[in-house]
């Protein structure tokens, strides 16, 4: 049964989900994640589940930052702040976090492109 996620509405600006998680980004920056975090693909810096929005501020390397966009692959995420910088986390075993398979990264991390 869909849910009206209160937190949410009037400034939720997109949404996106995959492989047992999701994202949200509201008009001032701000992202949520929730559900299976195994690879670390929630950006809280652990492997756990969460079952409530829960918004990405204990990672140092997006305090402060306006992020405009968000895609969320299977096991992975990447951001793009307002000046243009790209943050990424989660799975890498195929190398689309940084470039070289087989280390998963459990913080944000920027990558420049």
């Amino acid at each position: 049964v869909p849910t009206i996620i209160s937190a949410f509405q009037g400034k939720l600006a997109t949404s996106c989900g995959s492989d047992g998680h999701s994202m949200a980004l509201t008009e001032t920056g701000e992202v949520f994640s929730w559900g299976d975090g195994d690879f670390g693909k929630l950006g809280h810096g652990n492997s756990e589940r969460q079952r409530r929005p829960k918004q990405i501020e204990v990672v140092p390397s997006l305090e402060g930052l306006f992020i405009e966009d968000i895609a969320v692959g299977c096991e992975h995420v990447l951001a793009m702040s307002s000046t243009g910088d790209v943050y990424a986390w989660g799975s890498n075993n195929e190398g689309q976090v940084i470039g070289n398979s087989g280390t998963d990264t459990y913080g944000v991390t920027l990558h420049t492109l």
